[in-house]
């Protein structure tokens, strides 16, 4: 039935299919029962596929579940022993009693179907489910009652896809021996054939590059620190070096696309940021900076400052770049800024984050790309006489240290003793304070507390507080101690 509606600007007709029956396949249901009564060792198999909640008829779906319920007890699902099992819960009649149970006996039933008939019943599960989701999201626009408005809404109906999609998706189970083994090699393969160079996207330091074999596809990575230790202008050094070799999406949920720029622009130009977003530069610096366009719009580093940024906004943004521009990095400033899930319960913060941590290593597996995540450090550590962190000083949530693949704190000591100045008439203190200052001037650690397959450590690199960058530390400047502190 075609139904047209007015509108002010005009009329937009609406296609309306009446009642429908639900999307099924009866037969196929029975079919796949009468395998398992042939042969009940095809259960296994087609457990994999489909579950008692996939079965359209209710008495299919009771069978099944029996036939599953029996096999754990190891015992044999045949007619006989559901007979005996729907007996002692008195629920014969429900599934049509034992004329039912023969006439599945009765079918002609190719074990070698199992699978075939397995992926039709489950095929038609799936598309109920969307049919349910799909009506559910048409309630929701009619209703203006709601607090979320339409772009909520859509990220809502994103979420509620994208957890079908996980929930619905055939688990393919164990890999064979022989597949796991060509998978295995062809890494192993390609690595050996670059001659020992970077496979992964480079961090744009070489030495970090060394030790963690660049930027991994499908790891999660997360930048830790404290405030004011350099986590943006890490991410931002790491972006710009991607984004020479692939694109690159950078979504700050802290800083306006005008501030990441800036910041982008001191790092090309070695112009103080300070001085870019005061106006104190010359006209040298002005000509220098206007005259970067065409590098700049050679790199393709895309920026996103949207606030209150989910995990299904982000995954659809970056499927869309990925489809459009390829893709090489996802950098996310930052992780504990991301907002959870519309419609999700209030659990507490703890667990928005880890829902948050676990979406991004999912997006990471499925865009088959690297995720540079950037997390806060918990306050508690500056209360220690050692601040270097760890592991456990990793903000709101314990998901954190088990989602990511490679785990990085920087710490600057300059920025803590910096304000811990003694006064002068103290010449002695002062003096030794100066000393200190002098021998981390200028320096970052970037230590490597977790890599999932590879060694742990310290990298020491330069940083440069007017531009926040980061740069490999000199070996022909570095003193004896500090090469032995590289990698």
């Amino acid at each position: 039935m075609n139904e047209q509606r007015n509108f002010p600007s005009g009329s937009i007709t609406y296609y309306d299919p009446g009642p429908r029956p639900l999307p099924n396949n009866i037969d196929a249901e029975a079919m796949l029962i009468g395998t398992v009564f042939t042969e009940p060792e095809l259960l296994d198999e087609v457990r994999e596929i489909v579950a008692p909640g996939d079965f359209y008829s209710a008495a299919n779906a009771a069978i099944y579940n029996a036939c599953c319920r029996l096999a754990d007890t190891a015992m044999r699902p045949d007619p006989i022993s559901l007979k005996n099992w729907f007996e002692s819960t008195e629920g014969l009649d429900a599934i049509g009693g034992t004329t039912y149970l023969a006439q599945i006996a009765g079918l002609i039933a190719l074990p070698s179907y199992a699978t075939t008939y397995a992926r039709t019943v489950k095929d038609a599960a799936i598309r109920r489910a969307l049919i349910q989701a799909g009506q559910e999201m048409v309630a929701r626009a009619y209703d203006y009652d709601r607090d979320d408005d339409g772009e909520g809404q859509i990220e809502l109906a994103e979420a509620e896809l994208y957890e079908l999609a996980e929930t619905e998706a055939v688990d393919t189970g164990l890999v064979a021996p022989s597949d796991a083994f060509d998978r295995a090699t062809r890494q192993i393969e390609a690595a050996y054939q670059s001659g020992g160079a970077l496979i992964g996207v480079t961090t744009g330091l070489t030495d970090l590059d060394v030790m963690t074999g660049g930027l991994q596809a499908e790891d999660l990575i997360v930048v830790a620190g404290r405030p004011s230790m350099g986590k943006t202008g890490l991410a931002l050094t790491m972006a710009l070096a991607a984004a020479a070799h692939g694109t690159v999406a950078f979504f700050s949920l802290e800083m306006s696309v005008e501030q990441i720029e800036t910041r982008i622009i001191s790092g090309m130009t070695a112009i103080s940021g300070f001085d870019l977003r005061t106006g104190r530069i010359n006209s040298d610096d002005f000509t220098k900076v206007m005259g970067l366009q065409p590098t700049r719009l050679g790199l393709p580093l895309w920026v996103d400052d949207s606030a209150s940024l989910t995990v299904s906004s982000l995954r659809t943004r970056a499927r869309r770049l990925k489809r459009q521009h390829g893709l090489a990095l996802i950098v996310v400033d930052f992780l504990q800024l991301m907002a959870p899930a519309p419609g999700a319960r209030a659990e507490g913060r703890v667990q928005e984050v880890s829902a948050i941590t676990r979406g991004l290593k999912g997006l990471a597996k499925e865009l088959k790309v690297p995720v540079l995540a950037l997390s806060q450090l918990n306050r508690k550590l500056e209360e220690r006489s050692d601040k270097r962190p760890t592991l456990g000083d990793l903000r709101e949530s314990g998901e954190i240290e088990q989602s990511a693949d490679i785990v990085i704190a920087v710490y600057r000591e300059e920025a803590y003793l910096q304000n811990e100045e003694p006064d002068e008439t103290n010449f002695k203190k002062h003096t030794g304070w100066l000393a200190d200052m002098e021998e981390c001037r200028g320096l970052a650690d970037l230590l490597l507390l977790k890599q999932r397959n590879g060694p742990v450590g310290t990298v020491t690199v330069q940083f440069d507080a007017p531009t926040a960058g980061f740069a490999d530390l000199s070996k022909a400047e570095a003193t004896a101690e500090e090469r032995d502190h590289l990698i």
